[in-house]
């Protein structure tokens, strides 16, 4: 084979795959998305053929959708389904059609900027883990992004908790969305078992309640918090 064969065998090869593992998978993953949009097949169809589930074939089909709008973009950057799914989730309100959300998501993709839904995240497992309420305007201040846009991205981890490893409470205090997460990795306590433990320590403050201020036991109110701080200490540990 001479210079210029290999060459050319090389460089065809560096198109078709990149020049390293994470931008050939992003490669692989945008050709498969190609050919589900391209056959013509419904996503029903397609899940059964391939195995897989319709949400997962969904997805494929959305990613493939953008490609065949913006293979420019795609063919110079690892982007891979999953984080093509991020931009998707960062793109504003899900009631926009899906032209305008793919565009943009090309103006993100161009920008080469992090998905703000992932830095959000990022910044949220790294400062905010900690059973604490926490505003959405400090969580911005933070991340030092536009609260408006980290209102989102929490509004959207917020519903698709499930698929996270944080317990994820919010309330609304005036104008602002507070947050707190809990880790669901740390120890967990049932409710049955909450039940069994508590019910006696709270009868014993109900019965001091029913009596008069000359009768009460004030003993019992030393008694029942020293149990309830021998039960967190069994629970956190």
């Amino acid at each position: 084979m001479s210079r210029e064969d290999f060459s050319r065998q090389f460089t065809l090869w560096q198109q078709t795959y990149g020049s390293s593992n994470a931008e050939a998978g992003a490669r692989r993953e945008q050709s498969l998305a190609k050919l589900f949009v391209s056959s013509g097949w419904t996503q029903e169809e397609l899940a059964a053929e391939v195995g897989k589930s319709q949400t997962w074939v969904v997805f494929q089909l959305r990613f493939g959708r953008f490609i065949a709008n913006f293979e420019n973009i795609t063919t110079v950057i690892n982007l891979n389904e999953r984080r093509f799914r991020q931009y998707w989730d960062d793109t504003g309100d899900v009631r926009e059609n899906e032209g305008a959300r793919f565009r943009a998501i090309a103006r993100m993709v161009e920008a080469n900027g992090t998905p703000i839904g992932k830095l959000v995240g990022e910044v949220v497992r790294e400062h905010f883990v900690d059973n604490k309420w926490h505003s959405v305007s400090v969580i911005a201040k933070r991340a030092n992004q536009p609260v408006e846009k980290v209102n989102a991205a929490l509004g959207n981890m917020f519903a698709n908790q499930a698929k996270s490893k944080y317990t994820i409470e919010r309330k609304k205090v005036a104008r602002d969305w507070h947050y707190r997460w809990f880790n669901r990795s740390k120890k967990t306590v049932s409710a049955e078992e909450l039940v069994e433990k508590l019910s006696p320590l709270i009868d014993e403050l109900r019965s001091q309640a029913r009596t008069n201020m000359a009768t009460v036991d004030i003993s019992t109110f030393g008694h029942v918090a020293s149990q309830l701080r021998k039960l967190l200490e069994e629970w956190t540990q």
